[in-house]
Formats: C-alpha cells, sequence, structure tokens
C-alpha cells in the first residue's frame, strides 16, 4: 500500500521551522476527468526567481521544467532520478547563476517519491 503524504505527514518535516523554506499544500483543480488531489508546494522564502516543475515517478524518471518569474520556461522537459548530483545541477539551472537566487519547487505527491526530494530541498537551504 502505497503512503500518501498528508499535511500532518509535512508538518513533520518542519517541526522545527526552518527560515528559509514554507512547506504549504495547495489543492488543485480537477482536469481530463482526474480527481482533484493537493499539491505540495515547497517555497523559498524571500523573492522568487524561478519555479520548478517536477513530475515526480516512483519507477521511472522524474521530470522537471523551469519556469521564470512570469510563468516562461527556461528549459525544455528534463528528466532526473532522486541522486544529489542530478538534484543539483536542476536547482543550478532554476538559479541560472544566482547562487543564492530563490527557487520554488511544486510537485504532486506520488506515494513518499516527493520525500526525498523534500529532504534534499531542506538539506541545501540549511
Amino acid at each position: 500500500m502505497a503512503c500518501e503524504p498528508s499535511p500532518s505527514s509535512v508538518a513533520s518535516l518542519g517541526e522545527y521551522p526552518h527560515p528559509l523554506l514554507d512547506w504549504t499544500w495547495a489543492p488543485s483543480e480537477p482536469t481530463d476527468g482526474l480527481q482533484a488531489r493537493d499539491r505540495l508546494h515547497i517555497r523559498m522564502k524571500g523573492g522568487l526567481k524561478s519555479t520548478i516543475g517536477l513530475d515526480l515517478a516512483v519507477q521511472a524518471a522524474h521530470k522537471a521544467v523551469v519556469l521564470d518569474e512570469q510563468g516562461r520556461f527556461i528549459t525544455p522537459v528534463l528528466t532526473l532520478h532522486t541522486r544529489p548530483r542530478e538534484l543539483d545541477q536542476l536547482l543550478t539551472r532554476a538559479r541560472n547563476g544566482e547562487q543564492e537566487a530563490a527557487v520554488q519547487v511544486v510537485m504532486e505527491p506520488t506515494g513518499m517519491a516527493w520525500f526525498p526530494v523534500a529532504v534534499y530541498g531542506r538539506s541545501v537551504t540549511t
């Protein structure tokens, strides 16, 4: 049985408030006949420079795109796995050369595939 994340499971990530991250849930609108689901939003506090849209996969590679602050695509669809090196490369592309640029990651929680990405996000901002 898959373990679906919930606001309470994400709250366990934030038992100690993080100075740079906000963890929030936002309902999504049903599309293409699919049920509405909550989406986990991990947002850097402060100014937002870009957004990473991350489509998580359980047994295959993840897909990601990076958008600028106006919602324009910065990258084509990228393929990556949950490996620190690959997540570093994605974050570097999203920051577009600005080491401290704020980046928002938007992903639909899929099983527990979201958890390692969330832990990575927390580790690079502490």
